[in-house]
C-alpha cells in the first residue's frame, strides 16, 4: 500500500515537472509570437495595409494589316489611355511588332512565326497567339486591307515621316501601301519603315486632333478615334532576328521578342489588361529618370528571382513630384511591401539594386501607394542609375 507521504511526494515531483514543461512552452510560444509579429511587420500583412488603389481602366486592340494575297504584312496593337473622371478616354499608345515574331508551343524548342499562324488559323488564331505572347487580353481585334487602312487614316492627311537623314510627306493612300507591301524576304527594313510612319503619325496627332478630324468606320474606327483625340506614344517591339539553329532550324525570318521589353511596354500602357504568368510575386516599378534602360534592368532583376512586373511608371522627376505628394528622388532604391513578400524575401534580389531601403506601403497620393494584387513597389534611386550607367559604359 502506498502511504500518504509517498503519494504526496509523487504529486510534488509531477507538479515540478509540469511547471517546468509549462515554463518551457511559454518561452517557445513567446519566441514564436515575437518572430511571427516581426515577420508580419516586415511583410506588412493585409491587416496593417492601407486601402488599395484601383488600376485605371484601359483596353487594347489588335490590328492585322494584310496584303491582297492575304499575307500578314503589319501587326500593331492600339491601346487607350486611362480616362479622366467623368470623361472619355483620349490618347494612348501604338505598339508595332514584327509579323515574324516567334512563338513556341509546349516543349518544342523551335519558333513558329505569327504570320504563318495567321495564314493557317485566321484572325482568331493570331489574336490568341499574340495575346499569349504579350500576356494581354484584347478587347477588339480587326483585320484590314489597304483600302480600309487608307480610309481610317484619311482625316489625318499628310504625315511627315523621318527616315535616315531625310523627311517625306506620306498621305493616307501611300501609308496604306507602305503597310501592306513588304519588299524582300527580310522583314526588319519594312518594320522600321512602318515604325517611322507610326512615329510621324503620333507627331501629327500631337495633343489630339480636332473633333472634325476624327476617324470613323466600325469598332476599330471608334477605338482609333479615342487614340487620335489625345497624345500618343509609340513603343515598337523589335525583337532580335533568330539565327539558324535549334530554335530556327529552317532559317526562317523569325524574331524573338525580349521578355523584359515586352513587360516594360505592356505594364506601362495597359496594366489592367496585362497578365504576366508563372510568377511567385508581382511588382510595380517607378522610374523617376524617364530612362527605359533603367526600367528594363529593374525588370530583368525581378524576373531573375521569378517575379513579374505588372505596373511600370516612367516619369521625369518633375512629373513624379507633380503626381505624388512630397516626392523627391532618393539616393537609395526604395521598396515597400504590400502583399506576399517579407523583408527576408528581399535578400534574394534587393542588393542587385545597389543601396536600398524598405519603407511602408502608403495611402493614395504617395509614390508608395498600395495597389491590389501588387506584392512590392520598387522606386528606383540614384545609386541604381549609377550602377546601370557604369555597367553599360
Amino acid at each position: 500500500m502506498t502511504s500518504v507521504a509517498e503519494f504526496r511526494q509523487r504529486w510534488t515531483r509531477l507538479g515540478w515537472v509540469t511547471a517546468f514543461g509549462a515554463a518551457v512552452l511559454l518561452v517557445v510560444f513567446a519566441v514564436w509570437g515575437v518572430r511571427t509579429l516581426e515577420d508580419s511587420r516586415a511583410g506588412r500583412r493585409a491587416t496593417n495595409l492601407p486601402p488599395a488603389v484601383s488600376l485605371p481602366a484601359t483596353s487594347a486592340a489588335l490590328v492585322a494589316i494584310k496584303a491582297d494575297s492575304g499575307a500578314l504584312t503589319a501587326l500593331v496593337v492600339f491601346t487607350k489611355a486611362p480616362a479622366a473622371t467623368g470623361e472619355a478616354s483620349k490618347g494612348g499608345a501604338i505598339i508595332p511588332l514584327p509579323v515574324g515574331s516567334g512563338v513556341r508551343f509546349g516543349r518544342n524548342p523551335s519558333y513558329s512565326r505569327l504570320a504563318e499562324l495567321y495564314l493557317a488559323g485566321g484572325l482568331s488564331e493570331l489574336a490568341d497567339q499574340t495575346g499569349a505572347l504579350l500576356s494581354v487580353n484584347f478587347s477588339v481585334i480587326a483585320e484590314m486591307d489597304a483600302s480600309a487602312v487608307a480610309s481610317m487614316l484619311l482625316p489625318l492627311g499628310q504625315v511627315s515621316v523621318k527616315q535616315g537623314s531625310g523627311t517625306q510627306q506620306v498621305g493616307p493612300a501611300a501609308a496604306a501601301t507602305l503597310l501592306v507591301e513588304q519588299q524582300g524576304r527580310a522583314e526588319s527594313p519594312h518594320f522600321e519603315s512602318t515604325v517611322a510612319y507610326w512615329n510621324g503619325l503620333a507627331a501629327r496627332i500631337g495633343s489630339g486632333v480636332a473633333v472634325q478630324e476624327q476617324i470613323g468606320g466600325g469598332v476599330i474606327g471608334k477605338f482609333f478615334n479615342s487614340i487620335a483625340a489625345g497624345p500618343v506614344k509609340v513603343y515598337p517591339l523589335r525583337g532580335a532576328r533568330e539565327p539558324q539553329g535549334e530554335s530556327n532550324p529552317t532559317d526562317s525570318d523569325v524574331y524573338a521578342l525580349d521578355a523584359a521589353q515586352v513587360a516594360r511596354v505592356m505594364a506601362s500602357v495597359i496594366p489592367d489588361a496585362y497578365s504576366p504568368i508563372d510568377a511567385t510575386f508581382i511588382a510595380r516599378v517607378v522610374n523617376p529618370f524617364d530612362d527605359p534602360a533603367l526600367t528594363v534592368a529593374a525588370i530583368e532583376r525581378i524576373r531573375a528571382v521569378r517575379g513579374a512586373v505588372a505596373i511600370v511608371e516612367e516619369l521625369t522627376s518633375d512629373e513624379a513630384s507633380d503626381r505624388y505628394r512630397g516626392f523627391k528622388v532618393s539616393k537609395k532604391t526604395e521598396f515597400s511591401l504590400s502583399g506576399r513578400l517579407t523583408r527576408n524575401d528581399l535578400k534574394d534580389f534587393a542588393p542587385k539594386f545597389g543601396s536600398f531601403s524598405v519603407v511602408g506601403a502608403a495611402k493614395a497620393g504617395s509614390v508608395h501607394q498600395r495597389y491590389a494584387d501588387i506584392d512590392i513597389t520598387v522606386v528606383l534611386g540614384n545609386d541604381f542609375r549609377s550602377l546601370i550607367q557604369k555597367g553599360s559604359s
